[in-house]
């Protein structure tokens, strides 16, 4: 990820919050965090059409990302409230999320959240306040400096946070989960390195994003058989062999956060199943067929 200098200007600046991540602090406790997008975008009033589409690859540039806590967010709108005081004006700031909203694991939350969180900081770029220090401060610190993640699909080995319905009681459970590409079980747990609490068999098992793939093989579509299942955004369904003959498979829809996650973690499965059923070079041009197809 590029990273850079403090902002001195918030002039042609605009934000966006391209994912959430779920990331363990250093008490080891679960903290949401956003990875928001610095974008400096040209002016291009005064230009003509034809000026525009020749210099379109340069009228926006993602300067650096930068990862923000709900703590982070607080302490923004604190010092902003105090601003616009000082300064008696009467621009209003987007109410913040309250923090109930962060309780619920739903996928359907997760979205909102961000959401929020985004027009909340395109209201607070509005604002005509003369002292911008506290938003310079916002979008210049905790740069994010770990290098972009490579689709790791053609090992088959992916691990991370997925979101699950629980079974018991109901509600949503957010579980850590691992997939090697020689071990034909994915296995989670409630935090990275922790005890194993449960494990999908992937052996003859099969991998949806809403209806089978045209680009499936003939005998990954003859195992998923006639059933549709409704998928949501974001999310992606594994149908695990049944253990004894004539039983449905089992459903296990899985949620990640975002539609890249959602792609890595069905090709690294899909990679993994083809590998237990046919072989390692089958199992690669399969990948390579879905790589492909996703550009």
């Amino acid at each position: 990820m590029p990273t850079g200098p403090p902002l001195t200007s918030l002039q042609n600046i605009d934000i966006q919050i391209k994912d959430s991540r779920l990331k363990i602090d250093e008490r080891g406790k679960e903290v949401n965090v956003y990875m928001i997008d610095v974008v400096w975008r040209k002016e291009i009033s005064g230009l003509s059409l034809q000026e525009i589409l020749v210099d379109s690859q340069r009228a926006e540039v993602v300067l650096w990302t930068v990862e923000k806590r709900y703590s982070d967010f607080l302490n923004l709108n604190s010092q902003l409230r105090h601003v616009i005081h000082r300064e008696k004006l009467l621009d209003k700031l987007e109410r913040l999320p309250d923090k109930d909203i962060f309780r619920p694991n739903a996928p359907t939350k997760s979205d909102k959240r961000k959401l929020w969180f985004e027009k909340y900081l395109q209201k607070a770029l509005s604002l005509s306040v003369a002292d911008k220090r506290p938003l310079l401060e916002f979008l210049s610190s905790n740069q994010a400096t770990e290098p972009e993640k490579q689709m790791p699909i053609l090992l088959g080995h992916k691990e991370g946070f997925l979101v699950k319905k629980g079974k018991n009681f109901g509600g949503w459970k957010r579980r850590y989960y691992v997939c090697k590409s020689n071990k034909p079980v994915l296995e989670y747990s409630e935090l990275p390195g922790g005890n194993i609490i449960g494990t999908i068999n992937l052996s003859g098992a099969v991998v949806k994003t809403g209806k089978s793939r045209p680009d499936e093989s003939p005998s990954t579509r003859s195992r998923s058989g006639s059933r549709e299942t409704e998928m949501f955004r974001h999310a992606f369904l594994i149908e695990e062999r049944p253990k004894r003959e004539g039983k449905d498979p089992i459903a296990h829809p899985l949620w990640a956060d975002s539609d890249r996650e959602r792609d890595e973690w069905v090709m690294a499965l899909r990679y993994v199943i083809v590998r237990d059923s046919d072989g390692p070079e089958r199992a690669m041009r399969e990948v390579t067929k879905l790589v492909k197809h996703a550009k």
